[in-house]
């Protein structure tokens, strides 16, 4: 479903909208199954929010967050979007804290955001450095093809040509993006949180929009390339209804849904340390200020091997209290304890 911000259009001019959407719900019907989203299955209600002169406007964080919840329950909110580059605690920030607070079972994913001038001190972009949100960077991705990567350094000159880790090729995909925002935050809060592939993403073309010649993938004209941490966004937003859909129907969260802190709990707890591989170019090990707790993994996140997940939801606890887990580990195997909350 399709909704408008006043003073836009249902028409997509810009095409970010329809690329992103596809990443999450594209069914791979114009490219035979091959090009399809993470979460093809999925509902999506969209909010056209960019206006003619590329200027956004937005809703009401009730409708934004939770258009239509009678009709169209929402759970995840893909976010590809964002304001400053600071890493402020911002009153933005706090608003989105505050309607997660009130509405719990809403997880907000959103753009790490992408770097101008590394000459500057730019942080991950508001809302992005929110406590209760799952921040998203971006890691280099096998798909990106040379001539993609021409267009790339028009649109990034300072970041391709001056970055500190250099321009290499971008196809390791156990290295972030020189273009993705890192922290820390300015009170020295870990962003992003996780890290997915976000250099020349393939997804769907909007027929409403133009585009480089060297944007179209080459093998399907109906899908172009796009890069960004917009592009990692939808990806893990994806992820996450995959892995909420896990919760609901193979782990028993059907009377009480689960929580946006179980969410990120899951997500983060379950990334891949980037850092372990080889020509891993990502910061050090998990969690750091470049890859977060790592790259999104779903397989070991759900179903880890030689292991198996307890999960926790909904704690109670009070002022000067204890909560106390006991926990038998054997054979020797590790034990990982992810703690996430709202605040």
């Amino acid at each position: 479903k399709i909704d408008v911000a006043a003073g836009t259009t249902p028409s997509d001019t810009n095409g970010h909208g329809t690329h992103t959407a596809g990443s999450i719900v594209g069914t791979g019907e114009l490219s035979n199954g091959e090009i399809r989203g993470v979460a093809p299955g999925a509902r999506l209600y969209v909010w056209q929010c960019v206006k003619s002169d590329g200027s956004m406007v937005f809703p009401s964080w009730q409708n934004l967050f939770h258009p239509d919840e009678e009709n169209f329950p929402s759970y995840v909110h893909s976010a590809s979007w964002g304001w400053g580059r600071t890493g402020f605690y911002t009153t933005i920030c706090q608003e989105v804290d505050g309607w997660v607070w009130a509405h719990p079972e809403c997880l907000g994913v959103f753009s790490a955001g992408n770097v101008k001038d590394i000459s500057s001190a730019e942080r991950v972009m508001d809302p992005s450095s929110a406590k209760n949100v799952l921040s998203v960077g971006a890691t280099q991705n096998l798909h990106a093809g040379s001539s993609y990567e021409d267009y790339y350094r028009t649109i990034y000159p300072n970041t391709c040509y001056s970055y500190a880790w250099g321009w290499s090729t971008m196809k390791n995909p156990s290295a972030v993006a020189p273009f993705s925002l890192g922290g820390p935050c300015s009170d020295g809060r870990v962003k992003p949180d996780v890290v997915a592939p976000g250099s020349g993403v393939v997804s769907l073309k909007s027929s409403c929009a133009t585009y480089d010649s060297l944007r179209t993938y080459s093998e399907n004209e109906n899908y172009v390339f796009n890069t960004g941490t917009s592009m990692s966004t939808p990806l893990v937003a994806g992820a996450a209804a995959l892995a909420r859909e896990w919760l609901v129907e193979r782990r028993g969260f059907t009377n009480v849904f689960p929580t946006a802190a179980l969410m990120k709990a899951i997500l983060t707890g379950g990334a891949h340390d980037m850092s372990v591989d080889r020509d891993a170019d990502c910061g050090g090990a998990a969690p750091n200020n470049h890859q977060g707790w790592g790259r999104i993994d779903l397989g070991e996140t759900l179903y880890p091997s030689n292991r198996a997940v307890r999960l926790f939801d909904r704690v109670p606890f009070s002022q000067g209290s204890d909560v106390v887990f006991r926990v038998t580990v054997t054979n020797g195997a590790p034990l990982d304890v992810q703690l996430v909350w709202l605040d």
